[in-house]
């Protein structure tokens, strides 16, 4: 954990953000210029530091930028400065469209398992993102400070933009840290990318997406990051509403980057059918065991019933003899004897064999229906 005094030199280093104070390099790019400092910017980017080297005609300190937008060149240096950049807030989604997306998995988890260590988002709309880009801090509201103050132009002017704006700015962020060298910038592209496809507060727009994938697609694979499988989860979180949208497959058909994304969709889709079915097939299987389980149990307790029932209609039955035998016996057939009905009713053989007897108490002499036929 850091002390105090490191999170007091690091405050102290962002507050050189856009300023000219001890400055001693500078881009261009478009109308605006952004005041450097080598000994923050250079240990980052080796394609910085090679370029302040003698030799080359950026070596005067003055680097003259055209390959990316002013906003994007903007995020880039608040970055190497502060070890963040600020985009506008997305669109959020209501609680209902929200819980439509929970059956995705946990981002963390899901992210590491690409490879990918995910950080805590931080709210890019926080006003403490505009006290960074000039100085010491302060507490104007956006709407408050001139736009000279802000590194990424008029784009940061805006409170909110759409999804497809944002994801936009995170994958160029990625490019121009990869052309110019910056590792970790690339890694905290790659992160805030995937914390949205992951996101279930989005509101999702399909219009302005096939230009995203042109974007990603358009650089080089061996340079992608993770971007390319961030971008195919999103597309399969929405393929339908994607599949029947003439304008995105119009756009994909146009595209001269975009058949290797068909093909990484169709193997991604084609993987999870595959998983789907295998699970289904574990269900099946456990449901037909546990139907077996069933069917057993049930026979058991079929038997059980005819068995109780089976012995119910046997006691009748024997009642039915007792009953019978009483009626005929009303003495002791024993001459010398001669009870009246002191006796005990008893079965001759061994049990569920033979039939009932009366026994006489006095004599113990036995008496069967046969003897009173």
């Amino acid at each position: 954990m850091a002390s105090e005094h490191e999170k007091s030199f690091v405050a102290k280093i962002a507050t050189l953000h856009l300023n000219r104070d001890y400055s001693d390099m500078k881009i261009i790019c478009g109308t605006q210029e952004f005041p450097l400092h080598r000994a923050v910017v250079c240990p980052q980017s080796s394609v910085l530091a090679d370029q302040m080297k003698s030799g080359f005609k950026e070596s005067n300190g003055t680097i003259e930028h055209k390959e990316f937008d002013e906003d994007t060149v903007a995020r880039m240096i608040q970055y190497l400065y502060t070890q963040r950049y600020d985009v506008p807030a997305y669109p959020v989604a209501s609680e209902s469209t929200a819980a439509e997306h929970e059956a995705n998995a946990d981002v963390e988890s899901t992210v590491r398992n690409e490879g990918v260590e995910l950080e805590p988002s931080v709210p890019s709309s926080s006003v403490e993102s505009v006290a960074l880009l000039q100085g010491p801090a302060t507490n104007a509201a956006p709407e408050d400070v001139d736009a000279t103050q802000f590194s990424s132009g008029s784009m940061s002017l805006q409170t909110s933009a759409s999804l497809h704006d944002i994801l936009m700015m995170h994958v160029r962020v990625h490019h121009i840290a990869n052309y110019y060298d910056i590792p970790m910038l690339k890694i905290k592209a790659v992160q805030e990318f995937y914390s949205i496809v992951w996101s279930n507060n989005y509101v999702w727009e399909r219009s302005g997406f096939a230009s995203v994938l042109d974007e990603i697609y358009r650089a080089n694979k061996s340079q992608d990051g993770g971007l390319r499988s961030a971008a195919a989860r999103l597309a399969k979180k929405h393929v339908e509403d994607l599949a029947f949208d003439e304008a995105f497959t119009d756009a994909i058909n146009d595209s001269e980057n975009l058949g290797e994304f068909c093909a990484a969709l169709l193997a991604d889709m084609t993987r999870e059918c595959r998983l789907n079915k295998k699970l289904g097939d574990k269900v099946a299987e456990m449901l037909r065991k546990e139907m077996g389980k069933l069917k057993d149990d049930l026979n058991r307790v079929q038997y059980m019933a005819d068995r109780e029932a089976g012995l119910r209609e046997r006691a009748e039955k024997d009642l039915e003899r007792v009953k019978d035998i009483f009626q005929k016996v009303r003495k002791c057939k024993t001459y010398s004897c001669e009870n009246r009905i002191n006796v005990a009713v008893e079965r001759s053989g061994r049990a569920g064999q033979g039939e009932y007897m009366v026994r006489c108490l006095g004599c113990q002499a036995k008496h069967t229906p046969s003897d009173y036929r």
